[in-house]
């Protein structure tokens, strides 16, 4: 065998070097752009975890803030078959939800008696409705001074990144509710819910009017806001409010969506394929929840009036 001469060997040509760096690059680029994909997904799965954690709590606070007693709140119109607790109704007055009617407490919460009138400062009704873990601090005077807590009317102030609604349906029939029926309690959690720019006139930054219909799609019939899209607005953990089931079976009032697909090939408006994590509404107009990640809902036994109200 002939021996191997230095002079054959070869190196790598620089050529070589370049296309070899040039798709190395091009596969970090991929990767590195998949992070702040990755970093979102994580995110809004955060978000879905509290939100399912805060809807469970809510449900709880619900029963201690006497909102499953019908005593101890207002509701407008009054002898309705669901009633909605939502800090939005302090702005625009009466309900914004399709034949429910909108509830506040009483002055005296869980303590009113059935002839007290009146309802509590909209503080309260914030302070129910508003997530735990959002707290307002002022900056200490010091560096080694502890923050204080910032209040708004006598109550801790929150940023409001959560917060919820609360509904009572009526589970028997659609009469007014009463003491020892059955109800559905629901708790509809919001994630950065906008409401200062809500007025009677102008509802559309807190819900939007859509068409559900049989082949399990979504038509929005309101302009999208500014600065949104349609995927933001309707996606998994969105939820649905059903009024036209107020008038048969009000405890099917809300719906949360499972699974989302846009459909771009429509020549009108932007359609949604949805399916939905429970019951369905039905077909017909509807109203799409801005800004809902979660809902929780038990079956309840509405109070009586208690031996220490007045």
């Amino acid at each position: 065998m002939a021996p191997h001469k230095a002079g054959n060997r070869r190196g790598i040509s620089l050529l070589e070097v370049l296309i070899s760096i040039g798709i190395l690059a091009i596969g970090l680029t991929s990767v590195v752009a998949l992070v702040p994909v990755g970093k979102s997904e994580a995110g809004r799965a955060l978000i879905l975890d509290r939100a399912s954690i805060m809807a469970a709590n809510a449900l709880s606070d619900a029963v201690t803030f006497g909102l499953t007693r019908p005593d101890s709140f207002t509701a407008t119109p009054a002898g309705q078959p669901i009633v909605v607790f939502d800090p939005v109704h302090a702005i625009t007055g009466p309900s914004i939800w399709s034949n429910a009617a909108a509830a506040t407490l009483k002055p005296k919460g869980a303590l009113a008696s059935e002839a007290a009138t009146g309802s509590v400062a909209v503080q309260v009704t914030r302070l129910f409705a508003q997530g735990r873990d959002d707290l307002l601090y002022a900056a200490p005077a010091e560096d080694d001074a502890p923050p204080q807590n910032n209040f708004v009317n006598g109550t801790r102030a929150f940023q409001g990144r959560t917060s919820c609604l609360i509904s009572l349906a009526q589970t028997q029939g659609t009469r007014p509710l009463a003491a020892s029926d059955l109800a559905k309690l629901t708790a509809v959690v919001f994630h950065n819910r906008d409401v200062k720019a809500v007025t009677a006139a102008n509802v559309t930054p807190v819900v939007l009017a859509a068409n559900y219909a049989a082949n399990g799609s979504i038509t929005l019939l309101d302009p999208i806001p500014d600065g949104r899209s349609l995927k933001e607005i309707i996606r998994p953990g969105t939820v649905v409010y059903d009024g036209n089931m107020v008038a048969t079976q009000p405890h099917l009032c809300w719906s949360q969506i499972g699974m989302a697909s846009i459909d771009d090939t429509n020549p009108g408006p932007p359609v949604v394929y949805v399916t939905f994590t429970g019951a369905a509404p039905s077909t017909g107009s509807v109203q799409i929840l801005l800004d809902s990640v979660g809902l929780a809902e038990r079956i309840v036994t509405l109070e009586g009036p208690g031996r220490y109200a007045r």
